[in-house]
């Protein structure tokens, strides 16, 4: 339980606030648990009274929040976003915006779970299936950036804004790759996600170094 809490952290997110709270407590009649395995039961839940409540450990790795599919910026890094039953209720206008935010925010090659009454076929450029019959993708790396874009909504003349800032942003890319300082991007956990040539030709040669003048065993 301790390496759960280490290392997985859940987005839990609804627009309707008042399902929030409900959904914080993860307080559950005996009715509502019916179809849980007893195993698992017993493992993850704890009865209180005539109810049972989602041990109190696991909950404290979930983060509550309200999140508008359409309207708000998509929460990034995911492995498993799961979304079941809820894109049939918008037209397919809505449905393409949101699985562009989905693809946005799916690590490469990580996974989409969808509901039964839902496919994927107007962004299928965007996401594969793994077990259509249940609604499992994953999401294909390196989509067309540009379709992304268009697809996240722009006003106005939204061609030539999407052209600006692709172009923009591979004037941004080369400068970066080329630049004779070495430049190193890391995250608050000092993790390195981006390195420029220069700094990968130093890290290649120490490690060459390194490797060198390694003791022969």
């Amino acid at each position: 339980m301790q390496e759960y809490s280490r290392r997985v952290k859940v987005f839990a997110t609804d627009v309707d606030m008042e399902a929030l709270p409900y959904a914080r407590h993860a307080n559950y009649t005996t009715k509502q648990i019916e179809n849980v395995p007893p195993d698992i039961l017993e493992k993850y839940f704890e009865r209180i009274n005539s109810h049972f409540s989602v041990q109190k450990e696991l909950r404290r790795g979930v983060i509550f929040g309200r999140h508008d599919l359409v309207q708000d910026a998509p929460i990034s890094r995911i492995d498993l976003l799961i979304c079941r039953n809820t894109l049939m209720y918008f037209n397919s206008e809505t449905q393409s915006k949101i699985l562009d935010r989905f693809h946005f925010a799916l690590n490469n090659s990580n996974f989409l779970f969808l509901g039964k009454a839902e496919m994927l076929f107007s962004r299928n450029h965007l996401f594969s299936p793994i077990d259509l019959r249940r609604r499992v993708f994953h999401k294909v790396p390196n989509g067309n950036f540009r379709q992304m874009l268009m697809g996240m909504g722009y006003s106005g003349n939204s061609q030539q804004q999407v052209t600006e800032v692709v172009d923009r942003n591979h004037i941004y890319e080369a400068i970066f790759e080329t630049d004779s300082i070495v430049q190193i991007v890391v995250d608050l956990n000092s993790t390195v996600i981006l390195a420029n040539a220069k700094a990968r030709s130093i890290f290649l040669s120490s490690r060459r170094i390194a490797i060198a003048n390694r003791p022969c065993s």
